[in-house]
């Protein structure tokens, strides 16, 4: 049953990826679906997404055999070149002693990597109207890095990395093996392995979550631009990747500091488990003393006394840091995420033009949706209706903006559905609490 429902792969790939061979291991329905979707719909996902737009554009690797791809590269582009390389280094060493959970379990990683960072951020490569160096740099290094994960997953997934083989080579090259279980298992070029880009990528999905943590607990959503994300704790990186970072975040500025001071501020509570013995009835009454402590400025005075002076209604009393609970808190203005030595902080003001700003991301993202909705063509051109309300001036200045982003000809401001034309009405939706009302037809 499973193996008509799920395939002879996805269960191929439980096995592989779910545990070491020698330990126990439950197998149900469930687990197979999900290793499934985790490694090959992903990977699948990928595939298709290129297959999409290659077919719109009429891509052949065969025509760009002589394109000089090296000097188009983006760091992107060398980035997940040199972890596809570091990947097949690992997986080759892996196999090779018989480790085919650690090898598996490193494909998902990439996979991950390559769905979820590298295409997400390369997306709009994609999406110009004419075959740029650029369009044609990212389409090979895309291309190259599914063929050669096709060799890769052959051993685990045989019939998935045949179908991407045959449709992607095969068909292809009049000269190719006819299938690629014929093939060669890839082998890596160490001149092609980046450390120091894979690390300092390292750091800036690092950066990433922990900005996409304090929006989240900040209450700010990615779309809503943000004129500057702080990092302490850790080395500045390069523009090329400093700019990956502002653009994920939807930040203007990025920039470092050496330590804390002015984005973490200090709460305290009394230790009970100490202050009890020594204040006993004054207790209750120190409490509310403590928690008014100012905080900064009383965690200078322990990190440079080791202790502070409580006056509790005449009796002085001397807390060293271990009759506090010390917690850190934001600076007003500012939302904070870390994890070890490394903190990012968000300044969470905004000006009228960063709200402007967001205004405009929401509406682009709406109408994304109703494109989708309606079941529009990735190409097809559009005529925007938008409901006119006391925002149209500030939409008229972005218009060009918002156009571009939804393939729009052209703006149309209505003021009721019988400005529209026949069989379309306007669509309500909640723009950053105000009520817009927009409508999408093909041009």
């Amino acid at each position: 049953k499973i193996l008509d429902q799920e395939g002879a792969d996805a269960m191929r790939w439980m096995f592989c990826s779910g545990s070491q061979p020698w330990l126990s291991a439950r197998f149900s329905e469930d687990s197979v679906n999900e290793a499934k979707r985790r490694f090959m719909g992903t990977f699948w996902n990928t595939y298709a997404f290129f297959v999409l737009y290659a077919n719109i554009d009429g891509f052949q690797r065969s025509d760009y055999e002589h394109f000089p791809v090296e000097e188009y590269k983006t760091v992107m582009d060398r980035w997940i070149e040199s972890r596809l390389h570091s990947l097949i280094r690992e997986v080759d060493e892996r196999l090779d002693h018989c480790d085919i959970t650690t090898a598996a379990r490193a494909l998902e990683v990439f996979v991950e990597d390559l769905s979820n960072w590298y295409v997400r951020r390369s997306r709009e490569r994609y999406w110009g109207p004419d075959m740029e160096t650029d369009k044609i740099t990212a389409y090979i290094v895309l291309h190259d890095i599914l063929v050669t994960m096709a060799y890769l997953v052959a051993p685990f997934t045989p019939f998935m990395a045949e179908t991407v083989y045959q449709n992607l080579v095969a068909n292809r090259l009049a000269d190719a093996p006819e299938s690629i279980h014929m093939c060669d298992f890839p082998v890596f070029d160490t001149g092609k392995i980046d450390t120091d880009l894979e690390r300092d990528m390292d750091r800036v999905l690092e950066w990433v979550s922990l900005g996409r943590a304090a929006r989240n607990n900040a209450q700010l959503k990615i779309r809503q631009p943000l004129s500057e994300m702080i990092v302490v704790g850790s080395e500045p990186l390069s523009e090329e990747l400093a700019s990956l970072v502002r653009d994920e975040l939807n930040v203007k500025a990025l920039s470092f500091e050496e330590d804390d001071r002015r984005l973490i501020d200090f709460t305290f509570k009394p230790q009970l488990r100490t202050l009890g013995r020594v204040m006993g009835g004054d207790l209750p009454k120190a409490r509310p003393l403590i928690e008014a402590l100012p905080g900064r400025e009383t965690m200078d005075a322990l990190d440079a006394q080791g202790k502070i002076e409580l006056d509790v209604e005449g009796t002085l009393y001397s807390l060293t840091a271990e009759d506090l609970l010390a917690e850190e808190v934001p600076m007003t203005g500012f939302a904070v995420e870390g994890t070890g030595d490394v903190k990012v902080a968000l300044v969470t003001e905004l000006t009228e033009s960063l709200i402007e700003e967001g205004l405009v991301r929401e509406i682009v993202s709406k109408v994304q949706t109703m494109r989708r909705a309606h079941d529009f063509e990735v190409t097809d051109r559009i005529t925007l209706f938008i409901k006119r309300d006391e925002r149209e001036a500030v939409l008229d200045r972005y218009a060009d903006a918002i156009m571009t982003d939804v393939l729009a000809d052209q703006i149309i401001f209505f003021d009721d559905n019988n400005a529209l034309p026949a069989g379309v009405s306007g669509e309500k939706w909640d723009i950053n609490g105000h009520e817009m009302a927009f409508a999408v037809v093909v041009s």
